[in-house]
């Protein structure tokens, strides 16, 4: 079951496979968002490492991650009265999160090695970018399907999405660049 599911979550990234493709169990969901979680803390660790207390706050920013992915979906989803679709998106999503925060990994290290040795970092912030503007289409193609609506809109709603996380999570931790100055 765990290869079909890699396929399925691979064939998504793809824009072949839509989130109904998906079993709607909540075992495989709450396992696919406990790894996300894991990978999550992982980056977390990577981009807090100048600081101290890393590893709390590593934890704490990937559960936060997590927590407000469930609560986005599952209020957007609730909104629509379409609840009985929360366990198949909150697969897709995660699923192709977890797909994307491994190579997100080795790109914050090549970054983070490159500019600790004074080599050029354009490549890697380049690749990082890429990675970023696939995982809003990503999102944007999961959820138009999961709200039965247009691309543009689904796209809109992922980059929303985003938009709150990327906001909230900066307004809870530390910016690295404020750490740096202090």
């Amino acid at each position: 079951m765990l290869f079909i599911l890699f396929g399925q979550f691979v064939s998504i990234l793809a824009l072949k496979s839509r989130p109904q493709d998906l079993p709607p169990s909540r075992l495989w969901v709450w396992s696919v968002l406990g790894t996300y979680t894991v990978l999550g803390v992982l980056i977390a660790s990577i981009y807090y490492a100048p600081i101290d207390d890393t590893a709390r706050l590593a934890v704490l920013a990937s559960i936060a991650r997590t927590g407000l992915l469930l609560v986005q979906v599952g209020i957007a989803l609730a909104l629509a009265d379409l609840s009985p679709r929360l366990f198949q998106t909150l697969l897709a999503m995660g699923g192709v999160g977890v797909l994307l925060d491994v190579l997100t990994l080795p790109l914050m290290v090549w970054f983070l090695m490159a500019q600790y040795v004074g080599l050029p970092i354009d490549f890697p912030i380049l690749l990082a970018l890429l990675n970023l503007i696939w995982q809003l289409i990503v999102a944007g193609h999961i959820l138009r399907h999961a709200f039965e609506t247009t691309y543009p809109l689904g796209f809109a709603m992922g980059l929303i999405f985003a938009s709150i996380t990327y906001s909230v999570l900066n307004g809870i931790f530390p910016d690295l660049s404020q750490v740096a100055a202090s």
